[in-house]
C-alpha cells in the first residue's frame, strides 16, 4: 500500500487506518533526509518539541500559521502534504504502542501514581482535572545529581473544574481566552486553600494496625490507607506542607500516606511530627517495602485517565525524542521523581503541571565478552 495511492486524492478528510500510516511513513522519510531533530524543527518553527513530534505523526493539526514555517524549515514537504497536515488528523493509537517500554512506562507511573495525582490536583485547584487539549508535553534531556543522564517529561495542561449546572450560569457567555501560552508559566506555590484539604473534626474511629511482616494488600490495605488518609485529614495538612516538612516531592508524600512509598527511617520521625496521630505499629507497617499496584478502577477517574491518555496519543513523539536525546533505552520509573505543580498561565489561567523525571537506563548489547567480565560470584 503507497503513499501515491493513499494521497491519489485531493486532501479533504483525515486519513485512518493504512492511508494514515503510509501518510505518517512519508513524512518520517522526508523528516530523516532533513537530517534534523525534533528539537530542531520545533525551534525552526516555534513550538514545543513533542507536538513537533505529533505534526510528524498526523496526530496534530498543522496551523495555517506554522505551516509556511514548517514549509520553509523543511522544503522537502510538499505543497500537498502540508494540506493534508492542515486537516483536523484523526487522533488515534495504535494497540501496540503500549508494548514499547518508553510508552508502558510513563503509563506505568501515571497508574502507580494516579491516587496522589488525584489528591493533589484536588488540594491545589479544587475539584477538577487537567485538559489534554490545552496542553503542552515536552520531552528533556538533563544531567542528574550524580552525572547521571535523566529523561524529564512534562505536562502543563490548562486546570478545567467540574461546574455546578446552575441554569444561569448556562445562559451566560465567555470569551475565549488568549492561545498564546507556553511551556513556560509561574509557578503558584502559596499553600493550597485550607478549604479544599480535607478535614476530619472528632475523635479518629477505632482502627486496629494489622500485626505483619510483610506488606498489606487487598482489604487490608485500603483499611490501612483509608486510616491514614483520615489522620492526614485531622491534622489538616496538605500534601504540600507533608512534603516540605519531608523534604520530599509532593507527589512521594502522596504516596506515603497511599502506602504505594516505603517510609525510610530518616523520614518516620518527622511524619509522626506533623501527623501525631500515627501510631509506632503504623509507623512499622509503613516502612515496609510496600506492594505497589493500583486498582482498576483508578483508570475511570478523569485526573488519571486523562495523564494515561496524553501518555498513549503522545507516545510515539515521546518514545522518538528519547531515543533522539538519549539513544536506544527507556526512562526509568524506580529512580523517579514526580511532581503536581499549579501554575499560572499568561492569561492568567490555572495550569495543572506534571514532570516526570527519570534516570535514563540504555538497552545494552548482550556480549559474551561483557558478561564473562562480570563477577557473578554470590556475596558473602
Amino acid at each position: 500500500f503507497s503513499f501515491i495511492h493513499a494521497m491519489s486524492k485531493a486532501a479533504v478528510t483525515a486519513l485512518t487506518g493504512l492511508a494514515k500510516e503510509a501518510f505518517v511513513y512519508h513524512l518520517m522519510e522526508v523528516k530523516a533526509q532533513s537530517n534534523m531533530s525534533f528539537d530542531e524543527i520545533a525551534e525552526k518553527i516555534g513550538v514545543c518539541n513533542a507536538y513537533a513530534g505529533q505534526l510528524f505523526y498526523n496526530q496534530a493539526q498543522l496551523k495555517a500559521e506554522t505551516a509556511t514555517k514548517l514549509k520553509a524549515a523543511m522544503p522537502g514537504l510538499t505543497d500537498q502534504d502540508i494540506e493534508q497536515m492542515k486537516i483536523a488528523p484523526m487522533r488515534s493509537w495504535d494497540d501496540n504502542l503500549v508494548k514499547e517500554p518508553n510508552v508502558y512506562r510513563t503509563i506505568e507511573a501515571c497508574q502507580h501514581f494516579g491516587d496522589s495525582i488525584k489528591q493533589i490536583i484536588n488540594e491545589k485547584f479544587g475539584d477538577g482535572i487537567m485538559s489534554a487539549i490545552d496542553f503542552y508535553v515536552s520531552v528533556e534531556k538533563v544531567i542528574g545529581a550524580f552525572g547521571e543522564a535523566r529523561v524529564v517529561i512534562k505536562f502543563n495542561g490548562k486546570y478545567l473544574p467540574y461546574i455546578n449546572q446552575l441554569e444561569e450560569i448556562r445562559e451566560k457567555k465567555t470569551l475565549p481566552g488568549a492561545t498564546d501560552a507556553f511551556m513556560d508559566v509561574a509557578i503558584d506555590t502559596r499553600c493550597p486553600e485550607d478549604s479544599r484539604v480535607p478535614k476530619w473534626e472528632g475523635d479518629l474511629p477505632v482502627y486496629e494496625v494489622p500485626a505483619t511482616a510483610k506488606a498489606l494488600i487487598g482489604k487490608a490495605k485500603e483499611d490501612f490507607v483509608s486510616h491514614l488518609h483520615l489522620i492526614k485529614a485531622k491534622a489538616h495538612v496538605s500534601f504540600d506542607a507533608i512534603a516540605k516538612h519531608l523534604g520530599t516531592t509532593n507527589i512521594y508524600a502522596a504516596q506515603l500516606i497511599n502506602n504505594q512509598a516505603q517510609l525510610k527511617p530518616v523520614h518516620a520521625t518527622k511524619l509522626k511530627e506533623l501527623l501525631p496521630d500515627l501510631t509506632d505499629a503504623m509507623i512499622r507497617v509503613m516502612m515496609l517495602c510496600p506492594m505497589r499496584s493500583w486498582d482498576p478502577e483508578i483508570m475511570k477517574e478523569p485526573n488519571v485517565y486523562r495523564t494515561v491518555e496524553a501518555c498513549q496519543h503522545f507516545g510515539q513523539s515521546i518514545k522518538h525524542i528519547i531515543n533522539e536525546k538519549f539513544g536506544d533505552g527507556i526512562m526509568s520509573a524506580i529512580d523517579f521523581f514526580y511532581t503536581v505543580d499549579k501554575g499560572i498561565g499568561k492569561s492568567g489561567e490555572p495550569r495543572v503541571l506534571l514532570t516526570f523525571n527519570g534516570k535514563f537506563l540504555p538497552y545494552v548489547e548482550e556480549t559474551t565478552e561483557m558478561l564473562n567480565a562480570m563477577d557473578l560470584k554470590e556475596c558473602e
